[in-house]
Parts: C-alpha cells; structure tokens; sequence
C-alpha cells in the first residue's frame, strides 16, 4: 500500500491525463474519473475506508486536483470547474500515466522546491490568524462595519510604539502590576501577534458568537493601530480588515474547526494545513481534508460523536450510598458482599485492612470515593464488569452493568485508597470525605443553594493534600456535574483546543471556590466546542484521545508563539503556571551534571526502555533517578520505587505463593507485576519502576522470563508469554510500552561481576561521575558556606580521590562523591571557622570510616588520606579559642 502522501504524487499524473483531452472539468465530476481509475490501479487504497465514509484513494484525489492547480497544471476559467494549463500540457508531453517511482520521486522534489520558492518570494507569505472581538460577542458588529477589528485587551496599553517582545511584557507587566508572570506572558504573545506578526494578507477568521453557525472571514489591509480617543477602552486596540464574507462552521471539517476554536483571543491556526484548506472553502470548494492520514483519522475521531452508557450506572450507585454515611459498619459489611457477589474478592481485600505500626488490621471505616475506586483501578476490563455487577446485585442497582470505560480516569494500583499518611478514624478522615461526598450530591441537584457549603466541605477535605485525585473522585460519583481535573483533562484544557478566560488556569492546583469556576467556564465554553455531545464526560473522553494522540504525533499547539523563556523565566510558583518538569528542572534542584548529559539520558531511557544509572558512592544516583522519572512522566503517581537486597527472589518481586490469611497459599503478583499492569491499564501515562542497587540482587535470576520482555522491541501483547507459576495459557503477560524501569548500581559492590550480559543487553548504562564543579560550588555558597574554605574542600577531596584512584585494588569506582559534600541545610554562620567544622564533622563520621573499609590492610595510606581531610588549613577568621592558628 501506498504511503498516504506519495500517494497524492501518484495521482497528479493521472489527474492531469483525465484533463489531457482539454474538456473542461466539474471538480466532482474529475474526481469521479480519478476514482474509477484508482479502483483498477489502486484497489488497496479505495479498500481502505475512514470512518467518515471517505477512503484514501478519494482523499489523495481531492489533493491531488488542489495540488495540481496550486502547482499551475489546472486552471480554473471559472468556480468548480478545472482544464489543463499550458504547464500541464508541457507535463504531459513528457510524461504519461502511470508514473514511474523515479518519475513520481522527481516530482516530489520539483513540487517541494516550488513551494520553497514560492514562500522565499512572498516574504510574509499568507497565514490564518482567528481574532475574536469580545467573549460574549460584543464588539462583532461594530468590527464588521467599521472595516477594522477591535480585540479588547484593555489591560494592554498602547502598542503603536512597542515593537518587541520584551518592551511589550515590560509595558504589560507595568500595567497590570498583580499579574503573575504566566499570565502577563500570555497577554504580550498576542499583542505581539496584533503588533507585528499579522501582516497584509493574512487571512483573519472571526468565529461569531452572535451566530455560533458561521465564521467572519476576511483579509488584512493595514497595520495595528491604537484609538485612544474611543471612550470604550475595548474598542481602542484595532487591526484593519477588509471582510470577505462567511463560511459555515458545517463547511469546515472537524480537525480544522477544533484548531480554530483555540484558546486565546489572537492566534495563529498553523496546523491541519489551515491555509490550504480556508482558501479551498473560500473557492466553493468543499473543505479537503488533511492529507496527512494518520492525523485525519486521529483527528476525526478525538472529535467523533461520543454514546457513553456508564454514566447512569455510577449516578445510581453515588445515590445508592448516600444511606450508609452515618452507618459506615454496615457499608463495610455490604462491600465484603459485593466481594463474593464479583466472584473477584481478592479484588477487594485492601479496602479490608488497615495500616497500623506496619501491622495489617482489620479496617474499621471507608471512605466512598475508595469504593469507587475499586471497579476504576488498573484492572482488567474484565474485572471491572464483574465488580460491577457485584455492585449491581447487592445494591439493587436498576440500570443495566455498563461495559462502557470512555471516559473514565483510573487510580493507580500502587495508591488505591484516598487516605494518606496519618489518616486514621480519629483522624476525622473519613468524616471529612463523606461531608464531601453529600455536600457534592447536594450541589449537582442544586448548584445555586449549596455553592458555599460544598466549597467548604472541599476545602476541608483536602487541605495540604493536591486535589487531583479528588476531583477523580467527584467526577465518578456525578460525571455531568464535576470535572476531572487528571492530568489528560488538564494537558487538553490547557491546548489550544480549549477556549477559557485567560484567568482560568485548570493545571494549577485549585481550592473549592476555583475549582467550581474552572467548571462553570468549562461548561461555558463546550456548546461552542465540537465536542458532541457538550458534556463533561464526553470532554473526558475526547481529553484522553488528545493525550493519546498528542503522545504518538507529537501534535503542535496552535497557539504556541515565539518563547519568552529567554526573557524572563517564569517561577514554579507563578499564579495559575505549573511549570512541566524538565532537565532544566533537575538542574534547577540542584544536579550538578550538565543539561546535556542529563538530555542524552533521558534520551536513552526514552529509546532503550531501560537505563542503569552507575557509579561511586554518593554521585546522587538515587537522587537523580527519581528526578528523570519525573521529567520522563510529568506525574510522580506512576513512579514506583524498591530496592534489591542478596535475598530478592523472582517470588517476591514478579509473581509467588503467599498465605491467604485462611491457611492456603495464593498465587499473588509482586511489586513488578502490579506495575506493569498498572502501565497496561492507564496507556496514556508513562510508568517507572526505580530499583534502587539493582546489582545487590542476581538481575537474571530475579526478572525471570520478565527480562525478555523488557527489551525495547519485545512490547505488546503479541510478545507475551506465561508466567512460571502460571497453569492458564490465556493468563500470558505482556509489557506494555509505556514501562520503564531505572536502577542504580554502586560500583564499589563486588557483585556488579554477576550482571550477566543478558542483561546488561537490555539496559542504556550511564555513569556518574564526582562533580564537584562551579554549580556545586555555588550551591555550597548559597547554603552559607565560605566559599575559599569550600574551594580548599574541593582541593583535599580531589587528592584523597587521586589515592584511591591510583590504588592497585581500589580504582576510580571507589572515589568519593560529591553527595557526601552537598549541604541541604543553610548554615547559619557563614564564616570560614564553621564551614571547616561542618567539613570534619563529615570527615569524622562518613569519610574517615570509609576510608577504613578501603585500606584496611594499609595503615600509611589510611593515616596519609585522613591526614589530607584533616589537616587544618589558614583560616581568614580567627580561630575559636583554644585552636593554633
């Protein structure tokens, strides 16, 4: 089968040859020919049908006939109608259809060196930009009669003299002194964008809000200018415009439509082939479609219709608990029902126990949100229908069990329950999630009256806790009312996709009165979106897709401008900014490696699957590898981390036989198995396991049959295989490919010698080395320490370094590391006296008994090594009393 864009190089030939007779052509009627051809020569492609009852054949058609008029084969002597040019006739007088490969591939480079030239000499080549003239569409009719169009922003001042980025973010920020530096950056993106990047030309859309059914469309004739004279202080920002007319939003297909309805009032639509596609719609013709197949269909279904059937089923199961808030025994007793009713009660022990001094009691209350979580846990789907339908028997639930899961967001089987450290019943815990609870069914049959009281109770409840997971929980127990604020709503609310006040910042964390805005303007904005149907759930849905889709083409937010970050770097504590974590964080908390070392290893972690972090005693090995986890997967929830010892066994870490509690044994997953299906059951988030001294176990031995899967090209289900102890062929595993696993070796361990080369194949190995370079210096200084003393430090651990490195049974694997020397808390007394006596205080505790274990034979070099670590230098400062200078 052809690939989808060479196949619309295919088909130009044949278009022209349709067009060889010199009969002039219907553009359907042309594309009709092209098709009868294509079903002889190319019956794979017409086979291949799209869920829009389209077919790749018709797609790479209908772009062949734009690009061969773009190109200046066609000519249109009127509107929908096609003949051959004078270019086109000359094509084919020395070519015929069909073309060769290396006919097809010369044209190929012939049309991209057009276009290249094309945009070479036409500077500010044609762009589309949407400009909306006011939330509500206030100042719509008066930009379409006055022949400019007027933005808003009053809160920008006068741009007229402004030209740059930074004398704009300075004027904005001068203006609007409370504004946090997100929300000053974005207004000065799009005065930017209606200052100088929208040119003569350009294309201008305004989607309508007075008729949602159309969209302004017009070009613009003139540069930005300022009306300050206006006494309405909206109308003062302008930009010329000649209007063209309108085009249905029906006209515009799903993709394109979504881009344009972006989130900001100035934006460029850069994506989807935007430009194209504006000026075939403005031509009479129908909207192309976008040539690229894998984003068509992506796109054409992150916006398809949405039927979602579960809805109903947890609405009645929120009601059906309402009864048992004051009789929580009961509930405990209901749940070990529903346990047996399942036919999946190992499902269910964990909401049966409780945590006391490491001990596992029996539980004495529960919180409604951890019940739900059971049926919406890192399961199989199969076990969600049959925890279900133990809900449905016991509680007498009337709709039927909904096989439906779009939609839903999952906990993490690693953190299955809501209560946190500490919480316990006296705690007032679960009291505070079952006022949550009623005040949240309370406020979806009446937002108006119980606003207050159901702010109040969320606060409560998650006071010094992030409020991600509760909103997961709101979202399960009355999905038409509360948002989901996981982290793939979060990454699609914060898209271009998404249109919200500049004042609504869904991925910073929100206490009750906010969280309740964001949802009051999320239900706001979803009528206009081409979300269908408009609701919250269906918004989940499409949310997840994004992720989805996102993740694998990598997809290019529209909105996105010229970075500030050069300018001005925005703090992690900015209002409504929650900065995406990144190596430059890492570097920020503290690595002293190079933002390219520790690029190259997040590169390798991404295209190996694995990695081994190795090297001497305190280069922050363990440090940083929670720290890449984190840039790898943006959310620290699905990090999972443990530590090899001599006696880790394949029993404990993958699968095993442990007691039951009822004097049988039971065959129960480790730690490693729980991850993995956590990963296969939550794929649009990236999982870690982090095995801390990974080499003090046999790796070989404790993986099992589990280190074939891990190789990189070894993922998916169609590489899966039984487990040891598994008797079922269909209990096969697999693992998928968002899992990665990070370990970390200490050198000085004789048994890195036993890490047999299988798998040493399946891992990236990275070694770490002492940095005691200028950012660990200045980290030092920062923490109070005098910094020549700190420099003299540098000095004597570099010699000590130097014996053990030159040492026949030592080497550089035994060199002491910079973790030893890092401080994490200031040192009030900053003088040279008191960062020496912090030094020895190390010294004596850390360095010197090391230094024991490495020459315990070998009394000189010891006493010459501690002699380097101890041997007080010249201080600036007086000594204390007592001490020689």
């Amino acid at each position: 089968m052809t690939e989808p864009r060479r196949l619309i190089w295919k088909f130009i030939p044949l278009v022209l040859h349709l067009c060889d007779d010199g009969q002039p052509r219907a553009r359907k009627d042309l594309l009709n020919a092209v098709m009868t051809v294509a079903e002889k020569d190319f019956p794979e492609e017409v086979a291949h049908e799209f869920e829009s009852g389209s077919n790749r054949a018709r797609d790479a058609g209908t772009w062949a006939i734009q690009y061969a008029y773009e190109f200046g084969f066609l000519e249109r002597p009127s509107k929908g109608i096609y003949v051959l040019s004078s270019r086109g006739r000359d094509y084919m007088s020395r070519h015929s259809y069909p073309a060769t490969e290396e006919e097809t591939a010369d044209l190929i480079r012939w049309g991209r060196a057009q276009r290249r030239q094309k945009e070479d000499s036409t500077q500010n080549s044609s762009r589309v930009w949407v400009v909306r003239a006011g939330r509500d569409g206030e100042r719509e009719e008066f930009s379409r009669n006055h022949g400019f169009i007027t933005p808003g922003m009053d809160n920008v001042p006068d741009l007229t003299d402004l030209r740059d980025m930074p004398s704009i973010l300075k004027a904005v920020t001068q203006k609007n002194p409370g504004y946090s530096k997100w929300t000053a950056r974005t207004f000065t993106t799009q005065a930017m964008a209606l200052r100088n990047r929208i040119q003569p030309g350009d294309h201008v859309l305004l989607p309508l809000k007075t008729d949602r059914s159309r969209i302004l469309v017009g070009s613009c004739s003139g540069e930005y200018f300022f009306r300050g004279d206006d006494p309405d202080t909206e109308k003062r920002h302008a930009l010329p415009v000649t209007w063209n007319g309108a085009i249905a939003r029906d006209d515009l297909l799903p993709d394109l439509l979504a881009s344009i309805n972006g989130g900001q009032t100035i934006f460029e639509v850069k994506r989807n082939n935007a430009l194209e596609r504006i000026e075939a719609v403005l031509d009479g013709e129908p909207d192309p479609g976008e040539p690229d197949e894998s984003t068509a269909i992506n796109l054409a279904e992150l916006y398809a219709p949405k039927h979602l059937d579960w809805v109903e089923f947890f609405e009645q199961l929120a009601d059906a608990l309402r009864p048992y808030a004051t009789d929580r025994s009961a509930l405990l007793e209901k749940m070990h029902e529903v346990a047996e009713k399942s036919e999946r009660p190992q499902l269910f022990r964990y909401l049966f126990q409780w945590k006391d001094g490491g001990k596992d009691v029996r539980a004495e209350d529960i919180d409604p949100f951890t019940i739900f979580g059971v049926m919406n846990r890192g399961i199989t789907f199969d076990a969600r229908i049959a925890v279900r339908r133990g809900f449905k028997d016991v509680f007498g639930l009337s709709v039927p069990v909904s096989e439906d899961f779009t939609g839903i967001p999952i906990l993490n089987n690693m953190r299955s329950r809501f209560e946190g450290a500490g919480d316990s019943v006296g705690s007032g815990f679960y009291d505070r999630m079952w006022e949550l609870f009623l005040k949240a069914l309370d406020y979806s049959h009446d937002p108006e009256t119980h606003r207050e009281a159901f702010i109040e109770a969320f606060d409560a409840a998650t006071h010094a806790r992030r409020p991600w997971m509760f909103t997961m929980g709101l979202y399960w127990i009355r999905p038409r009312t509360f948002l989901n604020l996981d982290s793939s709503n979060r990454r699609f609310l914060t898209s271009s996709e998404v249109i919200l006040p500049e004042d609504i910042h869904p991925s910073s964390p929100p206490d009750g009165r906010e969280y309740l805005r964001i949802i009051d303007a999320v239900q706001e904005w979803l009528p206009e979106s081409a979300i269908r149907p408009p609701t919250i759930p269906t918004l989940s849905m499409v949310a997840f897709l994004y992720s989805n889709i996102a993740e694998s083409t990598e997809i290019e937010d529209p909105a996105d401008e010229p970075s500030l970050d050069s300018l001005e770097t925005t703090s992690a504590d900015d209002e409504g900014a929650e900065k995406k974590y990144s190596t430059a964080s890492i570097v920020e908390e503290g690595a002293f490696y190079s933002r390219k070392d520790l690029d190259e290893m997040l590169s390798s972690l991404r295209e190996k699957r694995n990695l081994i972090l190795q090297g001497p005693p305190g280069t922050g090995k363990t440090w940083l590898a929670r720290r890449l986890a984190k840039a790898l997967t943006g959310d620290e929830s699905t990090v999972m981390a443990m530590q090899f010892h001599p006696s880790t066994s394949y029993e404990d870490f993958v699968q095993g036989w442990r007691p039951s509690g009822e004097s049988t044994l039971e065959l129960t997953y480790g730690p490693f198995m729980e991850a993995i299906l956590a990963a296969e059951n939550q794929d649009d988030a990236r999982h870690v396991v982090i095995i801390d001294e990974i080499n003090r176990g046999n790796p070989a031995q404790v993986f099992g049959e589990m280190l074939t899967l891990l190789e990189a090209d070894k993922r998916g289900p169609e590489n899966a295989i039984s487990l040891l102890y598994s008797t079922n062929p269909a209990d096969a595993v697999f693992v998928p490919d968002n899992f990665y696993v990070i370990g970390t070796m200490n050198l000085t361990d004789r048994s890195l010698a036993m890490v047999d080369m299988a798998f040493r194949r399946r891992f990236a190995f990275y070694n770490l080395r002492p940095q005691f370079n200028d950012a660990w210096l200045q980290h030092c200084t920062s923490l109070g320490r005098d910094r020549a003393t700190m420099k003299e430090i540098r000095r004597r651990i570099e010699l000590v370094n130097e014996l053990i490195t030159d040492y026949p049974t030592l080497g550089d694997q035994f060199v002491i590391g910079h973790s030893y020397l890092t401080p994490t808390r200031q040192l009030k007394d900053a003088t040279a006296e008191a960062t020496w006596n912090w030094f020895q205080k190390i010294v004596r505790t850390e360095l010197v008994p090391l230094l024991q274990e490495y020459w315990l034979d070998d009394r000189q070099t010891l006493d010459k090594a501690t002699a380097v670590l101890t041997e007080k230098p010249g201080l600036e400062q007086p000594a204390a009393d007592g001490d020689d200078q």
